[in-house]
């Protein structure tokens, strides 16, 4: 998967259908136990942790990709650079209402930090609200890396809309006019 290459988080971005949606069936999920869900590879978010009220039979997760903001969302009112946008759908089995914990793992190439010059310390999801009409910006925790992407988690109220952003480096010379030893 490639992130959008470094579309601003603002201005508004016209509106567009996904560009990749696939659905990914689970066997169950026991009432209040941390059930993790391997999710379709089309996106960054590799898998989810959730702990349902009850049990849930045959759960199915439909992830759904946007090269833009998807024509349902608002733009991001946020500085930064946005990554992707990602839908995820309940199937009518697994409510998200129910559901009392929620954490996704994300991968993130490490060439789209390095080519848009941004801080993967500073890597957000944002949740979008279709009643309000608001995103809501969760911090992620950083978990490792390899020798090609970034891995993160965020926990989480609800699933829904996300859209994954970073801001930009930023800068700190040790001695003045030593911009060889430039840090962020």
């Amino acid at each position: 998967f490639t992130g959008t290459g470094g579309a601003p988080a603002t201005p508004a971005q016209p509106a567009a259908q996904p560009t990749a949606v696939e659905t990914a069936a689970y066997p169950s999920i026991p009432a209040a136990t941390p059930t993790t869900l391997v999710l379709p590879p089309i996106s960054p978010l590799s898998e989810v942790t959730i702990i349902s009220e009850g049990a849930v039979s045959s759960p199915s997760i439909t992830v759904s990709v946007y090269d833009s903001l998807p024509s349902n969302a608002i733009a991001i009112s946020s500085q930064g650079t946005v990554y992707s946008y990602i839908s995820l759908g309940l199937s009518s089995g697994l409510d998200s209402a129910n559901l009392l914990k929620i954490s996704l793992n994300l991968s993130i190439e490490k060439s789209w930090f390095t080519d848009n010059n941004l801080n993967p310390n500073q890597t957000f999801l944002n949740r979008y609200n279709d009643t309000t009409k608001n995103w809501t910006t969760f911090s992620t925790i950083y978990l490792g890396e390899n020798e090609t992407h970034y891995k993160f988690s965020v926990l989480l109220p609800h699933l829904s809309l996300f859209a994954i952003n970073a801001m930009p480096l930023q800068c700190a010379c040790p001695k003045l006019g030593d911009w060889s030893s430039c840090v962020d």
